[in-house]
């Protein structure tokens, strides 16, 4: 585990302690899988586009995935006595992510536009993968969420398949395909480590990062431009080309 996601780890714990901080990051969490402001948003528009046959029963078959999780996650903050907390715009990682790119403004105007957006999906899910694995190796992470989490985990590699599958429908070209998938995972990385930043200044304004000596690190850190937090933050998908990810979800 390197400097950037052991930091991020002691992050998770530090938020799981505090009861505020749990009940935020579950509601973060949830509202991320939910169809105003993760996946869904880009899957309803894909949707659109393919028109009725087995592809878009897949889509559909995805968007209820995601809504599960949603529902998985927040039946867990429900069952430890917590309720949903506010999630404002800054915690929504899609829109972090839609603001970069001209074709959430635009739309689906073409088959390679289609690609382009299933191969967001498909970055999105790497980056989901990644941060659930990540919640599985915390100590105070309580046993019966992770048995959620791993569920979800599942899902979001079999949904994999699915982004390869479209993406492929409408571009067969291998090439081009992991030349774009290329270039979406840079910006997702440079992004999310932005994203990174955000919200935990979002969660120290909060009060959600527990207290004693790691709230006052994570205070400094919020509080300062220059940290590893800044840095380009890479899944561990980074290197596996298009092909590739077929084999991870089977």
């Amino acid at each position: 585990m390197n400097a950037k996601k052991w930091l991020r780890l002691k992050g998770i714990e530090s938020i799981w302690s505090s009861a505020e901080g749990a009940s935020l990051l579950l509601s973060v969490m949830a509202d991320g899988e939910t169809a105003c402001n993760g996946e869904v948003d880009i899957l309803g528009p894909i949707s659109e586009y393919i028109g009725p046959g087995p592809l878009q029963n897949m889509v559909y078959a995805h968007i209820e995935d995601e809504h599960r999780h949603s529902d998985m996650i927040l039946g867990h903050l429900k069952s430890i006595g917590m309720s949903p907390r506010y999630v404002q715009d800054e915690l929504r990682y899609a829109k972090a992510f839609s603001r970069e790119l001209e074709i959430f403004q635009r739309g689906i105007q073409d088959d390679e536009d289609l690609a382009i957006m299933a191969l967001i999906v498909m970055v999105f899910e790497e980056r989901a993968i990644s941060e659930y694995e990540l919640l599985l190796v915390s100590r105070v992470i309580p046993e019966e969420f992770k048995e959620i989490i791993q569920e979800i985990i599942r899902d979001e590699k079999r949904h994999l398949g699915y982004c390869l599958r479209l993406a492929n429908s409408y571009v067969s070209d291998s090439l081009l395909l992991n030349m774009l998938l290329s270039k979406i995972r840079t910006l997702e990385a440079k992004v999310f480590s932005r994203y990174n930043m955000e919200t935990l200044r979002v969660f120290t304004s909060r009060d959600c990062m527990g207290k004693g000596r790691w709230h006052r690190v994570w205070k400094f850190l919020a509080s300062s431009s220059r940290t590893t937090f800044g840095l380009p933050d890479y899944t561990r998908f980074f290197h596996t080309s298009f092909d590739d990810l077929g084999k991870i979800s089977r």
